[in-house]
């Protein structure tokens, strides 16, 4: 049975950043296991890993924990949280035989997303076999969406019964709505951002609600990503001449202004 590494920074990301995908890889054979890198603040941690049990099983996912559970929030110390997660998601992508990981992308904006998209990087550059990583996004857009997922009418009501569960965010604010208003956008623009602008909706004509992801995979210590196309077609790669979309949001003040210095420099006299 193959078998796909989730990896949730917080309870109900597994609901709210590509639910549809992991539901549709499940209805394909494919065991999902879903990894908490963290349960939110210490006060709630017990309350949040109750909502998460009960989220699962509507899913129909297994189980696993950070044994570390490295601090995700503000003020906490992200790139030992980084190094933990990187280490122990090896453990658990090695003894699950899992081949493909999915979660946050590492412009994702929030901190803990993106120390979580850090260690998957590190992991997926790292790892002795090919490994690939779907990138979901939340708070920010893909850099390059490659992979559109529809969303079914059975996927929807799971997905939602599943962020259903998580009782206490939704009463701080309204995911649900989120959800809903996120996968309705992606639905038209997926068409133009993996497709290309100004491309027709063959087999998207009827997608009313859908997930975007951007696949990428590293082999002999270089960067391929995939090829747009659908869930359910055949995937290809192709070497990634944008290493930007694996950069974090964190390092862009930093890097900009040498790389438009450097534009500056080379672009030639009129241009």
């Amino acid at each position: 049975m193959p078998t796909v590494v989730h990896v949730s920074p917080h309870p109900d990301d597994e609901s709210l950043g590509a639910p549809c995908t992991l539901l549709s890889l499940r209805d394909l054979g494919w065991r999902v296991v879903n990894v908490a890198a963290g349960l939110g603040r210490p006060a709630d941690q017990e309350r949040r890993r109750a909502e998460l049990a009960a989220a699962l099983r509507v899913a129909g996912f297994t189980h696993e924990e950070s044994p570390s559970l490295p601090g995700l929030s503000r003020g906490d110390d992200h790139a030992r949280a980084r190094r933990v997660l990187t280490r122990e998601l090896a453990g658990i992508v090695e003894r699950h035989d899992a081949e493909l990981v999915i979660g946050p992308h590492p412009r994702d904006g929030h901190h803990g997303h993106e120390t979580v998209a850090r260690a998957i990087r590190q992991l997926v550059w790292t790892s002795r076999r090919p490994l690939t990583w779907w990138m979901w996004p939340l708070w920010t857009d893909l850099p390059r969406p490659t992979l559109m997922v529809p969303c079914g009418e059975d996927h929807l009501r799971t997905s939602a019964r599943m962020l259903d569960q998580h009782a206490g965010e939704n009463d701080r604010n309204d995911y649900r709505a989120l959800q809903t208003s996120i996968r309705a956008a992606d639905a038209v623009r997926g068409v133009e951002t993996v497709f290309g602008f100004g491309s027709a909706r063959g087999d998207a004509a009827s997608v009313t609600s859908a997930e975007l992801l951007t696949e990428v995979t590293a082999h002999r210590h270089h960067w391929f990503v995939g090829r747009p196309r659908m869930f359910g077609q055949p995937g290809e790669w192709a070497p990634l001449d944008d290493l930007s979309i694996l950069s974090s949001a964190r390092l862009r003040p930093l890097y900009r202004p040498w790389l438009l210095d450097v534009s500056a420099r080379l672009r030639p006299p009129g241009r």
